[in-house]
C-alpha cells in the first residue's frame, strides 16, 4: 500500500481522524498497529469493543479473538535503526512485516534537514515488500501540521493527503471537514472530494489529543462568522427580501387578483356599451329586443336564437346594419344599429361569406353595408358624382 498523509492545524482533528478511520477499523479487522499517538493503548480499544457489544444483538457481537493488537511506542523508539522492517535485517525490529504504522507529528521524528537512517529509507521506499504470513503488506501513515515540512524522501512517496479543517468560522465547534487530495500538492486540480464529519466523544476516549488535560478556548471570537454583525445584517436583509418577494408573488397570483381582473373586464365592457349607446338616442325598444335597465346604462340583448333565415332570404335589410363587435361575460356579440336603437346579436348567428360578415334578422340579410342610412348616403354620393 502507498503512504498516506493527514495534515491540519492544531486541534483540527487530524489525529482524531487517523484514530477513527485508520487505527480503529484496522484493530477491529485483526491487524497489528504500531503508533506513537499519545494516550493510545490496547485496553482503550478493547473497552470500546465492549461498549459496541453492549449495543449490538448477539449475532452481531465482536469476536475478541479476531481483534488485532495495539503497540504504543515513543518518539525515541521511532528513531531507532531497528524501528521499521528493512531489507537484510539481522535483528528483530519493533514494527513487524504487515503492520500498520502511524506516526504522529512526523516533523519531530524526521527533521526536514536531518538525515534519514538507511534502514528507515529501505522501509519507506519498499514498504510494500514487507508482507506477513497473512499476506498483509506494511502501511505507513504520517500525521503532520503541514505537508511543507514533511521530509522530501517521504513526501515524494505520499499517494493521498487528507487535510482536516475545523468549522469554527461557521460556529460548528463539533464538526470538521476533510479535503482529500491526490499526492501532496493541495491544489484544486488534485482535489478529489470533501467530506463533512462530526466529532464523537467515544473516539476521544481512545487516545489523548493533548499531552496534558486542557480545554481549548477561542481568544478572538471574531473568527466565528455567525457572530459577525455584517453577516447577521446581510442574512436578515436576505431573509426579509425572500419573505417580501413571497408575499408579492402570492398577491400577484392569488384569487383576489383574478377577481380584480374580472371586475376590470366588466368595467371596460360597461364603458364600451355606454360609449356605443351615446351615439344614438334610445327612445323605445324593437321587436325581439328586451330592455334591461340599471343605474347608468341601458343594455339591449336579443333573445332571438340562431335562425335558419338564410333559407328565406328577403334581401338586404333596409333597417339594420353592423357597426361593431363586443365581448361581454365570455359572450361574443355583434352590435347592430338602425340609427335609433342599438341591438346585440350573438356572433354565432353570423357567418363570413368571403371577407364579409353576414347575418339574418327577421329574414333580411344584415352586413356592414345594409340599412337605409347607408343606402341613402351612397345615393347622395352617386348623385354628387353624376352632377359633376
Amino acid at each position: 500500500m502507498a503512504i498516506n498523509a493527514y495534515v491540519g492545524t492544531p486541534g483540527s482533528g487530524k489525529t482524531y481522524e487517523v484514530v477513527k478511520s485508520v487505527i480503529l477499523p484496522a484493530f477491529l479487522s485483526g491487524r497489528s498497529v504500531v503508533t506513537n499517538i499519545e494516550g493510545v493503548s490496547q485496553s482503550n480499544f478493547i473497552d470500546y469493543a465492549d461498549r459496541l457489544n453492549s449495543k449490538r444483538k448477539e449475532k452481531d457481537q465482536i469476536d475478541y479473538a479476531s481483534l488485532g493488537s495495539i503497540l504504543k511506542v515513543t518518539d525515541d523508539d521511532c528513531l531507532k535503526p531497528n524501528f521499521f522492517p528493512y531489507k537484510g535485517a539481522t535483528e528483530p525490529t519493533i514494527a513487524k512485516n504487515g503492520d500498520l504504522i502511524c506516526i504522529d507529528e512526523i516533523w519531530r521524528i524526521f527533521d526536514e534537514k536531518g538525515k534519514i537512517h538507511d534502514n528507515h529509507r529501505s522501509f519507506i521506499a519498499e514498504h510494500r515488500h514487507f508482507v506477513n504470513e497473512k499476506g498483509q503488506t506494511s502501511d505507513l501513515v504520517v500525521i503532520n501540521q503541514s505537508v511543507a515540512n514533511i521530509p522530501r524522501f517521504i513526501k515524494d512517496r505520499v499517494e493521498s493527503t487528507f487535510k482536516m479543517t475545523k468549522l469554527i468560522a461557521l460556529g460548528l465547534s463539533k464538526r470538521y471537514k476533510i479535503d482529500v487530495y491526490s499526492g501532496v500538492r493541495l491544489f484544486k486540480t488534485t482535489h478529489i472530494q470533501t467530506i463533512q464529519a462530526k466529532y464523537d466523544d467515544e473516539i476521544f476516549s481512545l487516545y489523548k489529543s493533548y499531552d496534558g488535560a486542557g480545554v481549548e478556548q477561542r481568544i478572538d471570537k471574531r473568527v466565528n462568522l455567525l457572530k459577525s454583525t455584517g453577516f447577521i445584517f446581510k442574512m436578515g436583509f436576505a431573509l426579509f427580501t425572500i419573505i417580501a418577494g413571497g408575499f408579492y408573488l402570492y398577491h400577484q397570483f392569488s384569487g383576489k387578483t383574478e377577481n380584480t381582473d374580472k371586475q376590470a373586464d366588466e368595467n371596460i365592457s360597461k364603458t364600451e356599451i355606454k360609449s356605443a349607446e351615446n351615439t344614438v338616442k334610445q327612445k323605445e325598444s324593437v321587436n325581439n329586443v328586451t330592455v334591461h335597465s340599471n343605474n347608468e346604462n341601458r343594455e339591449f340583448y336579443s333573445e332571438q336564437k340562431p335562425n335558419k333565415a338564410k333559407d328565406k332570404d328577403k334581401g338586404l335589410s333596409q333597417k339594420w346594419r353592423i357597426i361593431g363587435y363586443l365581448k361581454k361575460q365570455d359572450n361574443n356579440l355583434v352590435i347592430l344599429s338602425d340609427d335609433k336603437v342599438i341591438r346585440y346579436e350573438y356572433l354565432s348567428n353570423f357567418t363570413n361569406e368571403g371577407n364579409l360578415l353576414t347575418g339574418y334578422i327577421d329574414g333580411y340579410r344584415v352586413t356592414f353595408y345594409s340599412g337605409q342610412t347607408i343606402k341613402k348616403e351612397k345615393g347622395e354620393e352617386i348623385q354628387k358624382w353624376s352632377e359633376k
